[in-house]
């Protein structure tokens, strides 16, 4: 997270600059208007109107920047506000996208909104990504929108996050327009969800990400197959490295202490997967990940 002096030094460098004058109207009652701001119009607001608002989020601007820039940005109810004398009271992460990005923002402008209102602007609870892909229909969304995340993370050649050891990088950048837009256009996702979602070892988004990783670069035999073995216990034999991984999954998950990160629990079930495809046994245990893929390089055979 962004320390206040990093997040004041990025609002200091966009609003930097030259402007195009904009004067928000000052207004006793409420006027509304819908208006394409410039950039440089967004800058002049952001400079000289925005004295109320909290310290800006860069992240939360860079996602909308990032949307607007790929032209996923949608024209909604929700309203650039300002206050009866012409302070700005919501929307200073848009105009900031709007600036960072270079692009226009079209949008409803409220004029003459009361000062005490700020104190409940913005005071709703904000959809989750499960929330959204629920509302247009598809099941188990939740455990959907962790695997879409990971797997949009993991093709823009994502590392995996060793700070915490849950996340790929940058899987927190991903814009609630992309996820739906990539489950829109790959609607097969949603198969990698049910068959492994109530096993009892590791989480349902854990499980689905290994079994899309091995369908894809592999087969959903092969996949199912190893999954059935080290995730559910099935048809498994004793003194094989599925045997191995399918104990280890157990102590981890009755262990009071000390469990396994998410991180490491996929490198587990990915280096069991080595094994069973015959790779070497030279540094199994080490998971060295293709920087450019964001894929472990399998081990020499």
């Amino acid at each position: 997270m962004a320390t206040l002096k990093e997040q004041q030094r990025y609002y200091d460098k966009i609003t930097s600059g030259k402007t195009i004058k904009y004067t928000p109207k000052k207004v006793k009652s409420l006027h509304t208007d819908i208006y394409t701001f410039d950039p440089l119009e967004s800058k002049h607001i952001l400079k000289y109107y925005n004295s109320k608002n909290r310290k800006a989020s860069s992240s939360q601007a860079g996602k909308y920047a990032k949307d607007m820039r790929c032209d996923n940005w949608l024209v909604t109810g929700q309203s650039i506000t300002f206050t009866q004398d012409g302070v700005l009271q919501d929307g200073q992460h848009r105009l900031l996208a709007s600036v960072e990005s270079g692009m226009p923002l079209t949008t409803v402008v409220v004029y003459g909104v009361e000062d005490r209102a700020f104190a409940v602007t913005d005071s709703g609870k904000v959809r989750t990504n499960g929330e959204i892909l629920a509302m247009l229909g598809y099941d188990n969304s939740n455990e959907l929108s962790a695997l879409v995340r990971s797997i949009i993370a993991y093709e823009m050649g994502a590392s995996p996050d060793m700070r915490t050891g849950r996340r790929f990088d940058g899987a927190n950048s991903i814009t609630k327009s992309e996820l739906v837009e990539y489950v829109q256009h790959n609607e097969s996702v949603v198969d990698y969800i049910a068959p492994y979602r109530k096993n009892q070892l590791v989480g349902a988004s854990i499980a689905s990400f290994c079994y899309w990783m091995f369908s894809e670069t592999h087969s959903v035999k092969e996949a199912e197959d190893y999954l059935d073995k080290v995730l559910l216990g099935l048809h498994i034999e004793p003194n094989t490295i599925e045997s191995y991984l399918f104990s280890k999954l157990q102590r981890n998950r009755n262990a009071h202490q000390n469990k396994m990160t998410k991180m490491a629990l996929v490198s587990n079930i990915i280096l069991g997967w080595r094994r069973h495809k015959g790779y070497s046994k030279s540094n199994v245990m080490q998971l060295n990940w293709d920087i450019r893929r964001g894929l472990p390089n399998p081990c020499k055979k």
